[in-house]
């Protein structure tokens, strides 16, 4: 048995069709005014009953960390309920929830019990011919470069949501922690850009030795143009980024790895038709038993 549940209309028709197709329960949001609630208060469900659904325990689908969808995959956490989390593809992203500019489709990442897919995994065959979509559209967005590295150190914040989410202090103790971290080893000058910053992201890295992030995809952009990038366990960049000791040392990117590691994201990421039809659920159970190459 799976549920899903609403927040937003716009979100509501991607995870709705992933629930019903597997015959399950789709909660739909209340909406005051005729609007979602605002981004950090809770959402309330028609006929959702909470206690029942600790007891049950039925798997769990939602988009985000929004709107009450935070509590509940606290508490999927918490109970053992496997959860299934849908957001913003790695590559190719639907800005606005409109197809994306290149691909001219409409896909997003899912991940079972896990907001990233931080591991890499062997694929087979028929995995890699299913990817190959994103390669024949713009090869040259997937292509691994190597930018000369500048001399200071990028740091990516993490968002006011996803501190809360994690349960991080406060954005001022992550970023003192982070510098502390980085002056054991370097004295570099420190670059730090939020997620508001509007200045162009590739003027930031053409002037990085090295990039710190949480979590965000800014580490993918940045590994695909041959810097190092050091994260939290949790982000998808986890299986190639590097140790804080080694953040003045000679970097030489295993670019057999990273391309193993593309074509892993690649593969955890899905078009609208994969999401309605039931192959992402199949192919996320599968890749979730995979054989992990790390």
């Amino acid at each position: 048995m799976i549920v899903g549940f609403g927040t937003r209309h716009i979100l509501d028709r991607i995870v709705k069709p992933f629930v019903k197709k597997e015959n399950g329960i789709f909660y739909n949001a209340t909406f005051p005014n005729n609007q979602p609630v605002n981004p950090f208060e809770k959402t309330t469900w028609i006929d959702f009953n909470f206690d029942r659904w600790i007891v049950e325990k039925p798997d769990t689908a939602v988009f985000g960390i929004l709107r009450g969808t935070e509590h509940l995959l606290w508490t999927c956490k918490d109970v053992g309920i496997n959860y299934y989390y849908f957001d913003h593809a790695y590559f190719f992203k639907a800005h606005n929830h409109q197809p994306n500019h290149i691909t001219k489709s409409i896909s997003y990442r899912i991940t079972k019990n896990g907001e990233n897919f931080n591991k890499i995994i062997e694929l087979d065959k028929w995995d890699k011919n299913r990817i190959q979509k994103f390669y024949r559209l713009h090869t040259e967005s997937l292509r691994l470069k190597n930018i000369p590295r500048g001399d200071k150190i990028l740091i990516i914040p993490p968002t006011e949501a996803v501190c809360r989410y994690y349960k991080i202090h406060s954005l001022k103790q992550w970023k003192r922690q982070v510098e502390e971290k980085i002056r054991q080893f370097s004295d570099r000058e420190l670059i730090i850009r939020p997620k508001t910053e509007t200045r162009p992201l590739e003027e930031d890295l053409q002037n990085s030795h090295c990039v710190i992030t949480f979590q965000s995809t800014v580490g993918i952009t940045a590994i695909l143009k041959g810097l190092p990038v050091i994260c939290d366990d949790v982000s998808m960049c986890k299986p190639i980024s590097i140790k804080y000791e080694d953040i003045e040392k000679e970097y030489i990117r295993d670019d057999d790895l990273v391309n193993k590691w593309i074509d892993s994201l690649l593969a955890n990421q899905f078009t609208i038709d994969e999401i309605k039809d039931g192959r992402a659920k199949k192919l996320i159970d599968k890749y979730d038993n995979h054989t992990q190459i790390r």
